[in-house]
């Protein structure tokens, strides 16, 4: 009996650990994809000085996230996003417009797809 009650806490911690890690996840790619988001529109009124320090922020950010997510997450996507944002003030800089709207509409989606990797669905789990 003991070692049913053991099977089914550790049951038990590993889905709450995996609810946790999800959650955080969640919020993280929101809060990432708003500030990409955010960047587009100083973009689109070409405000070059905020879009720089959009940029810097973003970056500051995703580099505080990044250390947490890469605890429990796969390390290829976390690398293209990083590789992506680290161009992203220099791109600001240099008011490289359509080369800066390009790779933020691709980091959205690789931001996406972070959750979307994490979320547990029936063909992942099988």
């Amino acid at each position: 009996m003991k070692r049913l009650w053991i099977a089914a806490s550790a049951v038990l911690v590993i889905i709450v650990l995996s609810l946790l890690s999800l959650n955080y996840t969640y919020n993280v790619t929101n809060e990432l994809a708003n500030q990409l988001g955010q960047i587009k529109v100083s973009v689109k009124q070409e405000n070059t000085a905020q879009t720089i320090y959009l940029c810097n922020e973003y970056k500051a950010s995703w580099d505080e996230k990044e250390k947490t997510l890469v605890k429990f997450m796969r390390h290829n996507p976390l690398d293209k996003i990083t590789g992506m944002s680290a161009r992203l003030s220099s791109l600001a800089e240099y008011a490289d417009k359509s080369e800066l709207m390009a790779v933020l509409d691709e980091l959205i989606d690789s931001t996406h797809h972070l959750l979307e990797e994490e979320t547990p669905r029936l063909d992942s789990i099988l």
